[in-house]
C-alpha cells in the first residue's frame, strides 16, 4: 500500500544465506520440540522426523532414532509453529532486481504472496528459489496490479475501455499467477468480464474495494479477499448510492452491528480480508499535516475495534505487512503485524492462525502447508520461547527449516 502513496526507489541486491546447514544425511530428527496446534494451542511435546522435505512422521524419539542415522537436534524448551506466511508483500516494484529473499525464512517466513509489481521479475526470482538457484520462501504472485486509467502510480496496470482484457489475462496467467489483484479505479463495468476470466483459469480476484462498489458486493463482481481495513471506507464512501459523503459518517456506519451483518456476508460468500494494520498505522502516524493525522490515528482506533469484531464473528483474517523495499527493517513487519492483530483484541493463538492455517486455507495449500502434521512440508519455525505466552516471541527464532533445511543466523 505504500508503494501506492510514496515512490519507493531503492537498489535490492541479493546476498547469500546467512547460514544453511545441509547434512550429508538428509534425515533430521526435531527431539523432544513442544508443537503448537496452530488450530486449538494445545501444546505436545514430541519429536519429528524430516525426509525429502516432509514431515515423515511425528513420535516418541527412541522409535523415530531406531536404526535411523539421522542427524539429530536437541529441541528441548523450544517451541514449534508451521513457517509463517505473509499474505501482503511487494518484493518487487523496480525492474531486474533480485531481492534479499533469503531474509524472508531466517525471519521465520517461509511463504509469501505478492501482491503486485514487475512480473517478469517475480516470475524470474521465484523461479531461482523452485530450481535451487537461491534460498527463499514460496511465491504465490499476482504479477502486476490492475487499475484503472485514473491511476497515477507508474507501476499499475491501467484498465481501459479499449483494453484486451482476455489477452492481458491469459499472459499474466502463462506466466504463472496465482491471482488478479485489482486496485481503487479498476472499471466496475469490467469487473464481471474479470471475474468470468479468474473462474475459466481457476484463479482468484483480491485487492482494494474498487470505487463505486460497496463492501457486501463482492461476491458478486469475485473478489474473494480485501486488501487494507481502509478499503471498507473507500467502499463506503465512494458508492454515491450510499449516502456517505466522509470519513466520519463511514466510521459511525461501521459500528458493530453493520460489522457483523458485513462479517455474516463475508463467512456466508468465503471472503477473507487482510487488515494490514501495522502498515495502515505507520502511514496515518507520519502524515505531515496534523488534522490529517488526526483523522488517520481516530480511523485506526476503529479498524482495530472492527479486525476484533470480525474474529469474533469468523471471518478470515490474513497477516500481511505490506512493507518494502525488503530489509531488514520491512522483514520484520509481520511479526509487528501480529503484534497488532493482539492489540486488536485477537489471542495470540489466533493471530497465528492469520500467519498460518488462515492463509494455507485461502490459497489452497492446507493439504501441505500451514499445520505440523506427517506428510505435510516441514516448513517450520523452531522459537526459544512460547508465542501463545506472548506474540511477540514468534521473533525469538532458534532455527527455521524449510523443504526439511535448516537456516539460522550465524
Amino acid at each position: 500500500m505504500k508503494a501506492h502513496f510514496y515512490l519507493l526507489i531503492a537498489a535490492l541486491v541479493f546476498i547469500g544465506i546467512n547460514s544453511c546447514e545441509s547434512p550429508d544425511n538428509p534425515s533430521i530428527i526435531l527431539r523432544d520440540a513442544t508443537i503448537i496446534d496452530i488450530r486449538d494451542g494445545q501444546l505436545t511435546t514430541t519429536s519429528l522426523l524430516i525426509e525429502d522435505s516432509l514431515i515423515k512422521e511425528i513420535g516418541n524419539f527412541s522409535l523415530l532414532a531406531k536404526g535411523n542415522p539421522a542427524q539429530v537436534i536437541d529441541c528441548k524448551g523450544k517451541y514449534m509453529i508451521p513457517g509463517l506466511i505473509d499474505v501482503h508483500t511487494h518484493i518487487s516494484e523496480h525492474k531486474n532486481p533480485i531481492p534479499k529473499l533469503d531474509r524472508f525464512l531466517l525471519n521465520g517466513i517461509t511463504g509469501i504472496r505478492d501482491m503486485g509489481g514487475v512480473v517478469d521479475t517475480v516470475t524470474y526470482a521465484k523461479d531461482l528459489i523452485v530450481n535451487g538457484n537461491i534460498k527463499g520462501p514460496n511465491i504465490y504472485y499476482a504479477g502486476v496490479t490492475l487499475d484503472g486509467p485514473q491511476s497515477n502510480d507508474p507501476f499499475h496496470i491501467k484498465i481501459h475501455d479499449t483494453t484486451d482484457l482476455k489477452e492481458l489475462a491469459l499472459g499474466l496467467k502463462n506466466k504463472g499467477i496465482h491471482f488478479f489483484k485489482v486496485h481503487n479505479y479498476f472499471p466496475k463495468d469490467r469487473l464481471l468480464e474479470l471475474k468470468e476470466l479468474s473462474n475459466e483459469f481457476g484463479l482468484k480476484i483480491a485487492g482494494h474495494i474498487p470505487v463505486t462498489i460497496g463492501p457486501m458486493e463482492l461476491e458478486f463482481y469475485g473478489i474473494d479477499c480485501v486488501e487494507h481495513m481502509n478499503s471498507l471506507i473507500s467502499g463506503l464512501v465512494l458508492k454515491e448510492s450510499n449516502g456517505i459523503e466522509d470519513i466520519t459518517t463511514a466510521l459511525t456506519t461501521l459500528d458493530s452491528t453493520y460489522v457483523s451483518k458485513l462479517s455474516r456476508y463475508y463467512v456466508e460468500n468465503n471472503i477473507a480480508i487482510t487488515p494490514t494494520l501495522y502498515t495502515l498505522e505507520d502511514m496515518y502516524s507520519h502524515l505531515e499535516n496534523e488534522a490529517s493525522r488526526a483523522t488517520g490515528m481516530r480511523m485506526m482506533a476503529h479498524f482495530y475495534e472492527i479486525t476484533r469484531w470480525m474474529n469474533q464473528n469468523d471471518v478470515v483474517l490474513l497477516s500481511g505487512s505490506d512493507m518494502g523495499p525488503i530489509n531488514d527493517t520491512t522483514l520484520d513487519g509481520l511479526h509487528k503485524e501480529l503484534e497488532m492483530m493482539v492489540k486488536s483484541g485477537l489471542s495470540p493463538l489466533d493471530a497465528l492462525k492469520t500467519a498460518t492455517i488462515n492463509p494455507s486455507q485461502y490459497l489452497n495449500i492446507d493439504n501441505e502447508y500451514g499445520s505440523i502434521e506427517a506428510n505435510k512440508k516441514a516448513d517450520l519455525v523452531i522459537l526459544n520461547s512460547n508465542p501463545l505466552e506472548n506474540i511477540s516471541n514468534t521473533r525469538d527464532i532458534h532455527i527455521v527449516i524449510k523443504d526439511g533445511e535448516l537456516f539460522r543466523e550465524s
